[in-house]
């Protein structure tokens, strides 16, 4: 697997300890929000809709101005040429195409897949005591709500039916959180790693994006797959345009579940 690039030489290589940071704080922020801040908006009379995506935003708003802060502090020049230089948004030709469509599918099937096989035994461990799922969680994540357009329906609520401000609001929080993610991790982290751990990087890489879903622990082992296959095709194209891409399809689907039922499209 090549990792050299043309601008490989102008990065100084991140080791395990640095990793750590830059994937622990984004962790601990997150859950922060999730926990902390998502009850305290919806104390505050926000919807539990509107509370959750911003819950989520403010971590990956932080970190697209950090991938962004990190790119300037590298001394790289404030334009665009450079940017997608640094952060390897590279043409896609043929195969790079048939690589992402590949990893689109196997990120929805394994998670698909073993999100249901592992339901039953969450509920089993939930309903005997021996889970215990954080009192603050939103219902969206909460894997003792079955989760379906008729539940997110319910969950949204019907004075959300018909909001377009809410189609626009998550179709923000889809973009941030994209750009949020990609531009950190596979933009600016992943390089910086591959100087450091070599053609084995997307192992590492993907374990670790993993663990920043800590908010939601109890989905992580299904995660893992198609977050090493993402870091795997990251890596062996060189090009972060196929985990923008797969990312976004696949986070796309769920988004335009709720799209739907804010619409009145759903049911």
């Amino acid at each position: 697997m090549n990792i050299e690039s043309k601008d490989s030489t102008k990065l100084k290589p991140m080791y395990l300890g640095e990793s750590l940071l830059y994937f622990g704080v984004p962790a601990v922020i997150t859950v922060l929000c999730v926990f902390r801040l998502f009850p305290y908006l919806v104390a505050q009379g926000f919807s539990t809709f509107v509370s959750y995506m911003i819950a989520l935003d403010v971590p990956l708003g932080i970190m697209l101005i950090t991938s962004l802060v990190a790119y300037w502090k590298e001394g790289n020049p404030i334009n665009w040429p450079s940017l997608r230089d640094r952060f390897r948004l590279k043409p896609m030709d043929r195969k790079g195409w048939i690589w992402t469509f590949g990893l689109f599918v196997f990120m929805l099937v394994t998670a698909g897949a073993l999100s249901s096989l592992l339901l039953p035994l969450t509920s089993g461990l939930i309903d005997n005591g021996l889970l215990t799922i954080p009192e603050n969680t939103p219902s969206y994540i909460d894997p003792s709500i079955p989760q379906s357009l008729e539940s997110l329906k319910s969950q949204i609520g019907v004075e959300s039916i018909g909001n377009f401000s809410l189609v626009l609001l998550t179709i923000f929080s889809l973009i941030l959180n994209i750009l949020g993610e990609e531009f950190l991790w596979r933009g600016y982290v992943l390089p910086r790693q591959e100087l450091a751990h070599g053609k084995n990087t997307w192992m590492t890489h993907g374990v670790m994006w993993t663990l920043l879903h800590v908010f939601k622990w109890w989905q992580m082992f299904a995660l893992l797959p198609g977050a090493l296959a993402l870091s795997f095709v990251v890596q062996r194209f060189q090009n972060t345009w196929p985990g923008i891409i797969a990312h976004l399809i696949t986070n796309g689907i769920g988004m335009a579940g709720v799209i739907f039922v804010i619409l009145g499209l759903a049911g």
